[in-house]
């Protein structure tokens, strides 16, 4: 920086503009009372300026710092003001800069209370009863949730569910078809949500969320219901025994146990509570497409235990709330 050298002899020249240089450098420097700059400036010999020193001077600024003192002086109160603009555009900057920093801290901290509450959530439904085993069930390994209860168990492999967006609006009774115990979906995604076996184990093999395929027509049979299908209906599959030939669904001698039927109502219930579906919307899979399904409720000649399908809605009616079941019911995976 250019030093420059201010005669004291000088001074008596410089007293006719003395008072307008000290009050430019007054409104320059934001004081609350005047300076005289023939003060000033009698008492230094050398006036050495670096820019690093000079408070809120940026790089735009340094510039300033090599100019005559004088003409600084006299156009102080022009300067000030673009001063404090060059000022509000830092600061404005520096505001713009830390916001994403801000941002960042919010979204962290949003997601840390909804992850909370979540596993509050969780806690709360299931009663804290999480109980993760690796079970080998065919060729696919499952996890299953186990509850404290051991008459509800889930096993979902998201990898069968051929997708999500299920309207949720009708549930659907199906009967196994075969004799024996399975709650698994098939490798295309063909089967239900639930799954009953004779003892009254309940299985969840899908979430609520999920399209099964159960009442399609699949290209073969014929639509009879209006508007229940594969993504408004949450489907309940229950085990079942025949004494007859189990390759004809029609030989009257299909039955389900009495725990089958017995928890089937409590489940219904459950979900009817749980997505606020109407008495009305229970079915047969029978009732949504042509198919002789569930036989024993189609057949309704109460062979071996069976009950009619009245007779399996109206238990679902006069169940009492207090023995309505709080399912741990998956909404997703």
């Amino acid at each position: 920086m250019e030093e420059r050298k201010w005669d004291k002899s000088n001074n008596a020249g410089q007293e006719a503009t003395g008072e307008k240089r000290g009050t430019g450098l007054h409104q320059a420097s934001g004081g609350d009372s005047p300076v005289s700059a023939h003060g000033l400036l009698s008492d230094l010999e050398i006036l050495d300026v670096d820019a690093s020193l000079l408070p809120g001077i940026g790089e735009e600024d340094e510039d300033m710092a090599g100019r005559d003192p004088g003409t600084d002086l006299l156009q102080g109160s022009s300067d000030a003001g673009a001063d404090r603009k060059s000022v509000q555009r830092r600061k404005k900057r520096s505001r713009k800069k830390r916001r994403p920093t801000w941002l960042l801290l919010l979204g962290c901290i949003f997601l840390v209370m909804g992850a909370a509450l979540l596993f509050r959530e969780l806690i709360d439904r299931t009663g804290g009863g999480w109980r993760e085993d690796d079970v080998t069930y065919g060729t696919r390994d499952y996890s299953i949730y186990e509850d404290e209860r051991d008459d509800f168990k889930v096993a979902i492999d998201g990898s069968r569910i051929p997708g999500h967006g299920n309207g949720q609006q009708y549930i659907a009774i199906h009967f196994l078809g075969v004799v024996g115990e399975n709650h698994a979906l098939e490798e295309n995604g063909v089967g239900t949500h639930f799954y009953i076996y004779y003892d009254g184990t309940i299985y969840q093999a899908a979430d609520l969320d999920a399209v099964t395929w159960q009442v399609g027509t699949s290209g073969y049979y014929e639509q009879i219901h209006p508007r229940a299908g594969n993504s408004n209906t949450i489907g309940i599959e229950l085990c079942v025994h025949c004494d007859g030939d189990p390759s004809d669904d029609r030989n009257g001698q299909w039955y389900f146990t009495e725990e089958t039927q017995r928890a089937a109502v409590k489940l219904v219930r459950c979900l009817m509570r749980e997505m606020d579906i109407p008495a009305a919307h229970i079915l047969r899979h029978g009732d949504i497409v042509n198919k002789w399904c569930p036989a024993p409720y189609l057949e309704n000649n109460r062979y071996n235990g069976s009950w009619t399908w009245d007779e399996f809605l109206q238990a679902v009616a006069d169940l009492p709330e207090e023995e309505v079941p709080e399912y741990p019911v998956v909404k997703k995976p």
